[in-house]
C-alpha cells in the first residue's frame, strides 16, 4: 500500500519533479519525527524512573528484612536466657522446699537469689514483648512493601513491553519511509535534485505547496502572474516572497 504522501499524477515534466521533491521533503520531516521518537522516548524516561523507584523499594525491603532477622535473633536469644534462668529458679525452689537441710542465712541467700532471677526473667519477658511488637510492625511493613513491589515490577514489565513494541513499530515505519524516499529519489531529474539540494542551504524546506493563491512556506499571497504560471504547470515557479520552489495540485 503506497504511503499517503504518494499522490502524484502524470508522468515527467518539471512540475511533477517538484511534486516529487515536496513528497521527499514530507518524508524527510516524518523521518526526523520517527528518529526523534527513537532517541527521546517518553516511555523510556518513565521506565528509568520506575526502575529507580523499584530499586529504592528493594533496598528498603532488604533493610527491613535484615531488621526482622535481627529482632528474631534477639528474641531467640532472650528465650534461651529465660529458659536458663527458669531452670535456675526451679533448682532454687527445690532447694527452698528442702530448706530443713539449710540454716536461716542460707535460706535468705537463696531467697535473694530467687528474687533476683525472677526479676531478670520478668525484665527479659518485658523486653521480649517489646521486641515481638517491633517484629510484628516490621512484618506488616514487609508484607505491604512486598505487595507494592510486586505491583511496581508488574507495571514496569508491562511498560517495558509497550516500549519495545513501540520501538519496533517506529523502526518498521522508519524503514518504510526510507524505502519510499529512495524510490522517489530515482524518479526525480538529477538536475532538479541538484537544485533542491542547493536550495536546502537556504531553506530547511525548499519546496512549498500553493493553496488558494498562498505559499505554504511563508504563508504570503502570491502575485497574479505567479499564480498563472502555477496554473500552466510547465515551468519552474518560485514564491515572490520567500523564493521557495512552489507547485499547485
Amino acid at each position: 500500500m503506497p504511503h499517503p504522501f504518494f499522490i502524484i499524477t502524470g508522468g515527467g515534466g518539471f512540475m511533477n519533479n517538484i511534486k516529487r521533491l515536496w513528497h521527499i521533503q514530507m518524508l524527510e520531516l516524518e523521518e526526523q519525527k520517527k528518529n526523534k521518537i527513537l532517541k527521546a522516548n517518553n516511555i523510556l524516561n518513565d521506565l528509568l524512573s520506575k526502575k529507580v523507584e523499584i530499586e529504592i523499594k528493594q533496598q528498603e525491603f532488604k533493610r527491613l528484612k535484615e531488621k526482622y532477622k535481627l529482632i528474631k535473633k534477639e528474641i531467640d536469644k532472650i528465650n534461651n536466657e529465660v529458659m536458663e534462668e527458669k531452670v535456675q529458679i526451679s533448682k532454687l525452689d527445690n532447694k527452698l522446699y528442702n530448706c530443713f537441710a539449710y540454716n536461716q542465712r542460707e535460706i535468705e541467700a537463696v531467697q535473694r537469689r530467687l528474687h533476683s532471677l525472677k526479676k531478670r526473667v520478668n525484665d527479659f519477658e518485658n523486653k521480649e514483648l517489646f521486641l515481638m511488637e517491633q517484629q510484628e510492625t516490621v512484618k506488616n511493613k514487609l508484607t505491604g512493601l512486598s505487595r507494592l513491589l510486586k505491583k511496581k515490577i508488574g507495571d514496569f514489565q508491562q511498560l517495558r513491553e509497550q516500549y519495545y513494541l513501540q520501538q519496533d513499530k517506529t523502526k518498521r515505519e522508519l524503514k518504510e519511509l526510507q524505502k519510499n524516499k529512495q524510490k522517489l529519489y530515482t524518479e526525480v531529474d538529477p538536475e532538479i535534485m541538484k537544485l533542491y539540494n542547493n536550495m536546502r542551504r537556504r531553506f530547511k524546506n525548499p519546496v512549498a505547496r500553493a493553496e488558494n493563491g498562498i505559499c505554504g512556506g511563508c504563508h504570503m499571497t502570491l502575485t497574479t502572474v505567479t499564480q498563472k504560471k502555477l496554473a500552466a504547470a510547465g515551468e519552474q515557479v518560485k514564491c515572490d516572497n520567500c523564493g521557495r520552489l512552489i507547485f499547485m495540485e
